[in-house]
């Protein structure tokens, strides 16, 4: 056989192994009930999978509810030979359309598989795929990319969308929606850049956290010579007590190992008590967010009561 005739052979042999691959694989456009989400999350369940996120499907219901959500999003499910289904890929959309209360549009595909190993491997394989963050979705929408801390500042937007009540699904919490406001907070964004310049990095990294950073923000809205002053004094760690940047400065490094949706309201609120006690010229101890029951941010909008 010559060696033009091998080259079409594998080639051919080749062609037909893709096409065996291809019919293993099929998919539906489903308007996808919360009854039907539910009855698919209960029933086709892979035991193996990670642990659910409900900040994850807040989000995902949240940018459903708002119509940010693509429709056809798939969700990726492998049939066994014994007709069994195990969803791989969707859990989290899913359970945000049971969140949601009403039909979305989504796409089905199935996959023909020999095993539940072979359901385990190609479960593993989706969940080493790379996310994309914060910074892919602003370069991909072609806004803010130039913007320092743009990436920062999205998750922060996020907060002050949900008026700081931590009400996700109350708000517009699409990573779209967010990277629209970045423009209009560019000047803040910038404003708060310049005033951790120099700084010790860890400081600012708790200023740069998102329960931290959207009460910087709307500070840096309203009251910019005052702003700049006051969160260059808590990253810069040159005050000493009872300076209130440096009893702020002092929670957020207790709180540097903890998470959660409370230590996220701590974090918020004890910025705006520390920013609070400075604007009015007050000295400041202790950052007490638990004894606070009004949140408000003075001299900005978010005033008591809100």
């Amino acid at each position: 056989m010559s060696a033009k005739s091998v080259s079409i052979l594998h080639d051919q042999v080749n062609q037909n192994a893709l096409m065996a691959r291809v019919a293993r694989i099929r998919s539906e456009s489903v308007l996808v009930t919360p009854e039907m989400a539910r009855k698919m999350r209960d029933n086709w369940h892979f035991d193996r999978q990670r642990r659910m996120s409900d900040d994850n499907i807040i989000r995902l219901s949240g940018e459903m509810k708002n119509d940010y959500f693509v429709d056809g999003t798939p969700i990726f499910v492998c049939e066994t030979p014994d007709f069994r289904r195990f969803i791989v890929n969707g859990n989290h959309t899913l359970e945000a359309v049971v969140r949601l209360g009403r039909p979305y549009p989504l796409v089905i595909i199935y996959r023909s598989v020999n095993s539940e190993d072979e359901v385990a491997a190609i479960y593993a394989n989706f969940d080493l795929q790379k996310a994309r963050t914060w910074m892919d979705a602003i370069r991909a929408s072609g806004k803010g990319e130039n913007i320092p801390l743009a990436s920062k500042a999205v998750p922060a937007l996020g907060v002050i969308q949900g008026d700081f009540t931590g009400q996700w699904e109350l708000a517009s919490h699409s990573r779209t929606s967010r990277i629209e406001m970045l423009e209009q907070y560019a000047p803040h964004i910038e404003l708060i850049s310049s005033a951790l310049a120099g700084t010790p990095r860890a400081s600012q990294n708790y200023v740069l956290r998102a329960s931290v950073l959207a009460v910087a923000l709307e500070t840096a809205r309203y009251q910019p010579t005052a702003a700049f002053e006051f969160w260059h004094a808590v990253a810069a760690e040159e005050v000493v007590k009872p300076h209130p940047a440096k009893a702020l400065w002092s929670f957020l490094r207790n709180m540097e190992a903890t998470g959660g949706y409370t230590a996220r309201q701590n974090q918020t609120k004890a910025a705006a008590l520390g920013w609070n006690a400075a604007f009015q010229g007050k000295n400041l101890e202790y950052c007490k967010p638990n004894a606070w029951s009004s949140f408000h941010i003075l001299g900005t909008k978010w005033k008591a009561g809100k």
